[in-house]
């Protein structure tokens, strides 16, 4: 299930990369009802159980006992889901090489 999590991140993240998404100080920002259309796609898990097992493997940044953070878009604070590029990048790096190998 790891894997299957792990492509999900990455899906999500090139998603956002190529949409022009908001980037914030190396996280890429989504609002959570946004997310969770995407994540409602995979049915494996529901989309807050994904949520917060990223939360709990820090690849997003949330507040306690929850899975959004308070950001500043356009001037207006916002509860949104913050990803976290450097976790994506590494993960997309590292699948790449298991296909090559």
């Amino acid at each position: 299930m790891l894997i299957i999590m792990i492509r999900e991140f990455i899906a999500v993240c090139n998603y956002l990369e190529k949409s022009n998404a908001k980037q914030i100080k190396g996280y890429l920002i989504i609002e959570r009802s946004e997310l969770e259309k995407l994540l409602d796609k995979n049915k494996y898990l529901t989309a807050l159980e994904k949520l917060k097992h990223w939360k709990a493997m820090n690849w997003i940044d949330a507040d306690d006992k929850q899975t959004t953070k308070k950001v500043c878009i356009d001037g207006q604070r916002k509860r949104c889901v913050k990803l976290c590029i450097s976790v994506y990048k590494a993960m997309k790096e590292l699948m790449e090489r298991a296909k090559e190998g």
